[in-house]
């Protein structure tokens, strides 16, 4: 007899690597730079004050929403996609998610092209995984399944960078878009074109130069640690930084204001 495997519960992590075999970021990893601000620490503070544990409530709705993009990658495909290991609960919600979808697809004439294609730009050096590229009607878009409610502004930083993907992919893309399933019943959809793409390409451009400058400050903070730490008699204090290992050269920095018990720092 075979032995049933649960599926996955967490969405897996694509690495993406260019035709040399250079490892490149993805498209998400290049977002996490962008700060989602204030938003988000009003959500996770409304979260605490109902009562709930918000690792817990941010893994929970994870898991439907990973379910949920199971179920419409599966129906998109024509396969059948076993829920096996999540919850009733968690079933019952990305049945939601399904059925959104399923009530958007019944209004538009939809054909899908790719459905969960990872894509790498060799020009820009990075890589992602487009959740559907399709014809709906006489034009040719990405468009991003959520589950959430809502269209916010980073959906379409990240639908941007899959159109660049999927353009020098050799598929044309005349829109991006972002599609809400929620995973609560009675929710509808929610179908959301941007209507600034090309800034929101050079958002994402401005972000990618952000990470990769990111990356550059890490690499540089490995290779120094701290050599000397030492208090001169002006009432200053003097750190000295230097490379790891023989091949470091000692690079003083900048003299620092001595601070008093109290934590101020004080004039020399």
């Amino acid at each position: 007899m075979t032995k049933r495997e649960p599926a996955s519960r967490a969405k897996t992590h694509t690495r993406y690597y260019l035709a040399d075999g250079t490892k490149v970021p993805s498209v998400t990893s290049i977002l996490r730079v962008v700060s989602k601000g204030e938003y988000l620490l009003i959500w996770a503070n409304n979260l605490g004050l109902d009562g709930f544990d918000v690792v817990e409530y941010r893994k929970a709705q994870a898991a439907v929403g990973t379910l949920g993009h199971a179920l419409i990658q599966a129906e998109l495909r024509g396969e059948s996609f076993d829920s096996y290991g999540f919850s009733g609960e968690e079933q019952d919600r990305a049945a939601n998610v399904l059925a959104s979808f399923r009530a958007w697809r019944r209004t538009v004439d939809l054909e899908p092209i790719l459905v969960e294609e990872p894509l790498v730009s060799e020009v820009a050096r990075y890589g992602g995984t487009i959740d559907l590229y399709a014809r709906l009607g006489k034009l040719r878009g990405v468009i991003d399944v959520k589950s959430s409610d809502e269209a916010y502004d980073e959906y379409f930083f990240q639908e941007a960078g899959y159109k660049r993907l999927a353009i020098e992919n050799g598929y044309p893309v005349d829109f991006i878009a972002t599609l809400n399933c929620p995973r609560s019943a009675g929710d509808g959809y929610k179908f959301t074109v941007s209507s600034t793409p090309d800034l929101d390409l050079a958002v994402f451009d401005a972000a990618r130069g952000l990470y990769e400058v990111m990356k550059q400050r890490e690499a540089a903070i490995k290779n120094l640690v701290p050599m000397v730490s030492k208090r001169r008699t002006n009432n200053s204090v003097e750190l000295v930084l230097g490379g790891r290992g023989s091949a470091g050269r000692e690079a003083p920095v900048d003299t620092l204001p001595a601070i008093t018990e109290e934590g101020r720092a004080e004039d020399a």
